[in-house]
């Protein structure tokens, strides 16, 4: 057998180191591609919890504007019965006119015929008047004949 030489025990030892350096390159590798990996999942998680942030800001932005749509709602309704409201208060405010102007006109007719009754019961107590003058006129003239 032949013993090795002092090159080739030293080639020999550069070779085995090179084998551990590059064991040691390809475990770094693969911690590496393992930390990327986590690295790409974590990203993916940080994304998602932005969403998920982004998902709840909505979410409480979404009950104030159902209250507001729900306010709005009412204040539509509000605004109709408000409207009706006025329309019913217009309607009174003619029905009261023209009540009163029925009134002031029967008032009116009323005294007319009050003043034309008594007209013609002062003209009927003329008119008892004069028969009773005739009458008594008649009379006088018939006792002294």
């Amino acid at each position: 057998m032949r013993s090795e030489t002092l090159q080739e025990r030293e080639h020999c030892n550069t070779l085995q180191h090179t084998a551990m350096h590059c064991n040691t390159l390809q475990h770094t590798a693969t911690h590496c591609n393992t930390l990327q990996h986590a690295a790409a999942h974590c990203n993916t998680l940080q994304r998602t919890a932005a969403h998920c942030n982004t998902l709840q800001r909505t979410a409480t932005h979404c009950k104030p504007l159902q209250t507001t749509a729900t306010h709005y709602h009412t204040l539509n309704t509000l605004q109709h019965t408000a409207t009706h409201c006025n329309t019913l208060q217009h309607t009174a405010t003619h029905c009261n006119t023209l009540q009163e102007e029925a009134r002031e006109k029967r008032d009116s007719a009323t005294k007319r015929m009050r003043v034309a009754v008594r007209k013609q019961r002062t003209e009927e107590r003329l008119h008892d008047d004069e028969v009773r003058n005739v009458t008594n006129s008649i009379i006088h003239i018939s006792r002294t004949l």
